[in-house]
């Protein structure tokens, strides 16, 4: 205990050493090996966030949540698929190459099999989703308790074990950071012609499936580097509301996406020193993500009640 020097620390104790740390961290005066707990879920809340708004900044600014909705449950089922067959050739499912063929296989089997029963069977393409995401998660579940009863692949899979981490679970954090801002880059151009403007797409010559299939893939990604910190279903969150949070303020996409990632961080720093808070002065642990989910959700309360005409007008424009 006395080698972590949040050990006893309050609320805003906390917030001083998280950024203080962070900071000389950045700067690379505390190396990764030294970083504790507190630090760790600080970082990989911020991390899970800032890659969740770029991930999720298009379909939720098109009420395509649905769509988060679902590859947030079926990603269980790649990630179980992925492990067993990882596993049953001597390979770790936690490796880089596992989250991306986690990440695909969960991608097309997604989209392939709602695409099946809009298109045979004439089910709404809103239902189909719904059925699906709910058919494949109940899959996944299944298929984790049978074959990972005794490893994190069970019940941490679904909520998240952020309050477990050591900094070696930051690296695929980083890495689908990365990706996202890598992806936001070079196609941030092409996915708002695509979903805005898509007269002028198919003039430019851009292929709209391939496009929206590499925006799934991307958010499938973030959704795998992020389910040992916060799981496949509290993730959803950090999809969706700081885009949410952001448009009240921001009305252009670039826009978006800064209040959006500072909104993400402020859930992470406000959730970490709250959780290290009630651990000092009533030696109860609580959930630092789900505390993350809930500052989210009540910043976007507080903020909607306060802007109702805005936020109306947002709701049906």
């Amino acid at each position: 205990m006395d080698s972590n020097p949040y050990w006893n620390q309050d609320f805003f104790g906390t917030i001083f050493l998280l950024l203080k740390r962070a900071l000389l961290w950045i700067c690379g005066l505390i190396p990764t090996e030294s970083l504790v707990e507190d630090d760790v879920a600080f970082i990989a809340l911020a991390g899970i966030g800032t890659a969740s708004v770029l991930s999720g900044l298009f379909l939720v600014v098109k009420r395509m949540t649905l769509l988060i909705n679902s590859l947030s449950h079926t990603i269980l089922l790649g990630i179980v698929v992925t492990g067993l067959i990882f596993v049953s050739i001597g390979l770790s499912p936690f490796s880089t190459v596992g989250f991306f063929v986690a990440a695909v296989l969960t991608a097309l089997l997604t989209m392939f099999s709602t695409h099946v029963l809009v298109k045979i069977f004439h089910v709404q393409s809103e239902a189909a989703v719904g059925f699906m995401f709910t058919t494949l998660f109940a899959l996944g579940v299944l298929f984790s308790t049978l074959y990972f009863r005794n490893t994190h692949l069970g019940v941490e899979a679904v909520f998240g074990n952020l309050d477990a981490l050591t900094y070696r679970d930051l690296r695929p954090i980083f890495f689908v950071v990365g990706i996202n801002l890598v992806w936001m880059l070079l196609f941030f151009t092409r996915m708002r012609f695509v979903l805005f403007d898509p007269v002028f797409s198919r003039v430019a010559g851009q292929n709209a499936v391939l496009v929206l299939a590499a925006q799934m893939f991307v958010a499938s990604l973030t959704i795998v580097g992020g389910f040992q910190s916060v799981g496949v279903v509290i993730i959803m969150a950090f999809f969706t509301l700081p885009v949410l949070i952001a448009r009240i303020y921001a009305p252009f996409l670039k826009k978006i996406v800064f209040f959006g990632v500072l909104a993400s961080f402020f859930a992470a720093l406000f959730s970490v020193a709250l959780s290290r808070d009630i651990l000092t002065h009533y030696a109860t642990p609580v959930s630092t993500s789900a505390i993350a989910a809930l500052t989210l959700f009540l910043i976007y309360i507080v903020l909607g009640l306060t802007n109702l005409k805005k936020v109306d007008k947002l709701e049906h424009s």
